[in-house]
């Protein structure tokens, strides 16, 4: 009879080549927080082309008739900044691939942001700390002038 129990996908392996460094660098990550949306969103623009997808991104607002340079003056009409926090909100949740929910993520924290900076209205029902947090980690990671745009949130 065989003494040895089959290893299941699970069960670790105590023959594998895995340093004890290895295995507590993983053990650490795994315990780790998740990442939330705003630093994966942040991360993507800190990426190899990501200064170039967040250009292209912020070239085209999502809500029809509304171009970006009018984001940058301000202020900006308050009804179209409830209108690019609806649909940046829509695609974040309806997106199927990890950068359209990016993009929503994006389009939806700008919103939120400018119409903090323009008019001193919070778009957004999440607390108010978690919200600024979000758009400054996210503004960090933008190229200029939409950094120095979200940067300006005084509250």
């Amino acid at each position: 009879m065989n003494s040895e129990t089959p290893l299941s996908p699970d069960t670790p392996d105590p023959d594998s080549n895995m340093d004890q460094a290895t295995i507590s660098r993983l053990l650490g990550m795994a315990a780790g927080p998740p990442v939330k949306p705003a630093d994966a969103l942040a991360l993507r623009m800190q990426g190899e082309d990501g200064q170039v997808w967040a250009i292209r991104t912020l070239a085209d607002p999502p809500v029809e008739g509304f171009d970006n340079k009018s984001l940058l003056r301000p202020p900006v009409d308050l009804e179209a900044l409830r209108e690019l926090h609806r649909l940046g909100k829509r695609r974040f949740h309806e997106a199927k691939r990890a950068d359209e929910q990016h993009a929503g993520l994006l389009w939806y924290l700008m919103a939120i942001g400018i119409a903090i900076v323009d008019h001193g209205v919070k778009l957004s029902s999440q607390p108010e700390d978690e919200v600024v947090d979000a758009i400054l980690v996210v503004a960090d990671a933008l190229p200029n002038p939409w950094r120095a745009r979200l940067e300006a949130i005084d509250l």
